[in-house]
């Protein structure tokens, strides 16, 4: 069905908002081999930082995600909450910010945002898991985009908080969004959580099943059907596919 199944949320969209890493340039490849560098220089302190990361998205946690990394990294290590932060500032974000530089987004990436801002006059916005720093300068997208921020500042995806904070920026309702990502259960499922229309970048061989509207999201178990998405939900693989579905 591909993004045919937008077709019915369109009248309403104002704001289009994408997540950044993965759905603007591939994570994994040669450009990106330097983002191995803090795993490489550090594993210990890493693999606790990932798991940790992913300790904050289980659902009911009421803390914003940095406090309670740094508190958990703090406890892990028996190290203070501001040491905890810095090893995070230095052995962490520093080395990705270094790397980033070299990294190029997908084809057509930018050739589709500046249509859909110039074109088709819609509200741009980025969220993204991980800092923005100057990844949108180096990708070439900052002058395409109006609002941009980190969910780290707030409560890591699928949480609902950074998906209305997005909608509060662009002072829009949720339902006036469509969220463009490349993450099942991050960016579709969390952003499909708040009343936003969705987009999947999906690049892999795996079919995608389709659940009826009727079903509702707890049902579903991520485990065993990472590969369920909305039955609203449009997918594409490329942001030249995309940009024909706007032109029409």
């Amino acid at each position: 069905m591909g993004l045919k199944a937008l077709e019915p949320s369109m009248p309403q969209i104002k704001g289009i908002a994408f997540d950044i890493d993965g759905t603007f340039y591939k994570e994994f490849g040669p450009r990106t081999a330097g983002l191995m560098a803090p795993i490489l220089a550090h594993p210990r302190f890493f693999s606790a930082y990932v798991k940790m990361r992913n300790e904050t998205r289980v659902p009911g946690v009421s803390e914003d995600y940095k406090p309670l990394l740094h508190q958990l990294l703090a406890e892990r290590f028996k190290v203070s909450i501001a040491e905890a932060e810095r090893l995070v500032e230095t052995r962490i974000i520093a080395s990705f910010d270094r790397t980033f530089r070299h990294i190029k987004p997908f084809e057509h990436v930018v050739e589709c945002l500046r249509f859909l801002k110039e074109e088709g006059g819609y509200q741009m916005g980025a969220l993204s898991d991980f800092p923005i720093s100057h990844k949108l300068e180096t990708l070439g997208l900052d002058t395409y985009i109006d609002i941009a921020f980190s969910a780290e500042d707030y409560k890591l995806k699928p949480h609902p908080d950074s998906f209305l904070e997005m909608a509060r920026r662009m002072e829009l309702e949720p339902h006036e969004i469509l969220y463009v990502g490349n993450s099942i259960a991050k960016d579709v499922w969390g952003a499909h959580a708040v009343g936003m229309a969705t987009a999947l970048l999906w690049r892999e061989k795996k079919p995608l099943i389709r659940l009826d509207a009727s079903v509702p999201r707890e049902a579903v178990d991520a485990a065993r059907a990472p590969n369920a998405i909305p039955a609203e939900t449009g997918v594409f693989s490329s942001y030249a596919d995309l940009q024909d579905f706007f032109s029409k």
